[in-house]
């Protein structure tokens, strides 16, 4: 992978710097690849197990989940902290007001209960104490995450799927009427979600690899001028590269939230960045009673890891000042 091919080019690069606006945006574990290419190893070490097994607290009996242990954060920042300078763009730039909104919805009962009878099995096959694979584990959860935004796929690794509900359309669809005109930058989880959009949006525009560059300008420019109403995409399209939204734009909706903080704070970033003059609405349809709130909780957690690295590099420096 990248990683081990950047090490190997570690002797014949006298300088490295590393930049980043989200370190830890998966948690604390993130920090060691990246301070493997910045230092050969010197601060960190050069073995993943070992920084795994110092720094953090097994949580789960496969071994796939981790939590920093006691102080953890802190001694990270510690030992880092003479290489690393962290800068929010809040400190020097004169930004808009950021204002999360989350819309609780509701499945209707019988749904609700169909919904309770999948995370049922899921939770059994979860707790069985077999070991599960990550990549099953998250197709559970991906299951039911899905059936909250109103499909599901028949099979796991197929196009084909099937209509459930479509109360987070509806949802979208009084967010549109209530924005007055204004474009909206839609952020989705699972391709289904995009083909329900554009049926019931048939103006839209999903922004996607598949776009050609000609389109991709055309609905940019579009979208800057107010020509088009909406714009869609997964946050690994749209999430990093997407610019000059800013100008036009002022609201997000989540449509379905993704699990990496990265590509969540890019996605909002493609809004709420320099030359933005009216504050960035970001509404989070969340459906209530179901793995919504595991994602909602998931991004808060990471994001309070990115908040406790950051601030704790920030009391190094000023002790050091």
């Amino acid at each position: 992978n990248r990683g081990k091919a950047a090490v190997k080019m570690l002797p014949f690069i006298r300088r490295r710097v590393g930049l980043t606006g989200t370190p830890a945006s998966n948690g604390l574990l993130d920090l060691f690849g990246q301070y493997l290419v910045v230092d050969g190893g010197i601060r960190l070490g050069s073995s993943f197990d070992a920084y795994q097994k110092g720094y953090f607290i097994q949580t789960d009996k496969a071994g796939y989940r981790f939590k920093p242990g006691f102080g953890a954060p802190e001694a990270i920042a510690n030992i880092i902290g003479d290489i690393t300078v962290s800068m929010s763009a809040e400190d020097y730039l004169d930004m808009p007001d950021l204002i999360t909104n989350d819309i609780m919805l509701e499945l209707p009962p019988n749904l609700q209960e169909a919904y309770d009878e999948i995370e049922r099995q899921m939770m059994v096959e979860l707790q069985s104490g077999h070991t599960i694979e990550v990549f099953n584990q998250a197709s559970l959860i991906n299951r039911t995450l899905q059936y909250a935004n109103g499909a599901i796929y028949k099979e796991p690794g197929q196009p084909e799927w099937e209509q459930i509900h479509d109360v987070k359309l509806d949802a979208l669809e009084d967010i549109m009427e209530e924005s007055a005109g204004e474009p909206l930058l839609v952020a989705f989880e699972f391709q289904h979600d995009a083909h329900k959009i554009l049926k019931r949006f048939p103006d839209a525009v999903w922004f996607s690899s598949k776009l050609s560059e000609e389109k991709a300008t055309k609905a940019i420019e579009d979208f800057r001028t107010g020509r088009l109403r909406m714009l869609i995409g997964h946050p690994g399209s749209m999430g990093h590269g997407l610019d000059r939204l800013q100008q036009a734009g002022h609201i997000i909706v989540w449509y379905g939230m993704n699990w990496s903080l990265d590509l969540y704070d890019q996605t909002i970033a493609r809004l709420w960045r320099q030359g933005q003059e009216r504050p960035v609405m970001v509404h989070r349809l969340v459906m209530d009673n179901t793995t919504d709130l595991v994602v909602r909780e998931s991004l808060a957690r990471k994001a309070s890891d990115e908040t406790s690295i950051k601030t704790a590099i920030e009391q190094y420096w000023s002790r050091k000042q």
